[in-house]
């Protein structure tokens, strides 16, 4: 089984650095430039199917493949819920939140007022990848953003969300994991973007 990891485009939070995990954002030019990419790719390549998180900024890569191939949107694939720290930069975060701030940063179970904590996050992800992992299909798409992206690979490299923070993924960039019929899996590509004509 091929896994696609896909990132949604440049959004104008990730433009501003504001917090939107369950918040709406609207792609910016670049970020709808990186969801066309994205499409021609995935035709590319070929896919049986499609998972994506319900948030706007993903559905508009999992909408091009309507009827065609199988397409369902998982509120596990969404990102976590920042509660209080939605629609504020991290610094403005801090300031206003210094307690809940401080507590987020260094306790992986404390939950954000408003929103979930880093391991309930982490968990609804990895029991929704499990999901599709058990869907047998050959090859999938899993349009998503970059927490539950990183939270799936830390997942394949040590099996907790320990190496979550060693992670680089960019807006609009593909990361593939191969995984055999024993459930071994090897991430086969991280982060890679279309630059100079081509993905890298």
């Amino acid at each position: 089984m091929r896994v696609y990891l896909i990132r949604h485009g440049e959004t104008d939070a990730n433009q501003k650095g504001i917090y939107a995990g369950w918040s709406e954002a609207e792609l910016t030019p670049k970020g709808m430039e990186q969801t066309d990419r994205i499409v021609d790719f995935l035709k590319e390549v070929g896919i049986d199917g499609v998972y994506a998180s319900p948030s706007k900024r993903c559905m508009h890569v999992a909408m091009a493949f309507m009827g065609t191939v199988p397409v369902k949107a998982l509120e596990e694939l969404r990102e976590q819920n920042f509660g209080v720290f939605e629609g504020l930069m991290w610094h403005q975060a801090k300031r206003q939140y210094p307690m809940e701030w401080e507590r987020w940063c260094r306790d992986p179970e404390y939950r954000i007022p408003g929103g979930e904590s880093f391991s309930e996050f982490y968990s609804r992800v990895i029991k929704g990848f499990e999901g599709i992992v058990a869907g047998g299909a050959q090859s999938v798409a899993v349009i998503t953003h970059g927490g539950p992206i990183k939270a799936i690979l830390s997942y394949i490299v040590c099996g907790d969300q320990g190496a979550f923070w060693r992670f680089k993924v960019d807006n609009g960039s593909v990361s593939m994991i191969n995984i055999a019929g024993d459930g071994y899996a090897v991430i086969e590509k991280v982060n890679c973007t279309f630059a100079v004509g081509k993905w890298l």
